[in-house]
């Protein structure tokens, strides 16, 4: 899942996910840090808080496009 940076990747909005991938596979989330902050200039989000508004402390993160999954 690649979440919207402006209006689903904010901590208003995070908690939104809670429970979206319970039944995945493999939960992963992918959000690029620097697009977010130094392009977009919103407030930074952490991995943690993505899991944790996931209630998914296995998901992965990827916030580099270049790394294979």
């Amino acid at each position: 899942m690649e979440p919207s940076y402006i209006s689903s990747l904010n901590e208003n909005f995070l908690d939104q996910y809670k429970g979206s991938m319970a039944m995945a596979d493999e939960a992963i989330v992918y959000f690029n840090p620097h697009t977010r902050s130094n392009i977009k200039k919103l407030k930074p989000v952490s991995e943690n808080q993505v899991k944790t508004s996931f209630g998914n402390n296995q998901m992965r993160i990827v916030t580099d496009s270049k790394k294979t999954v």
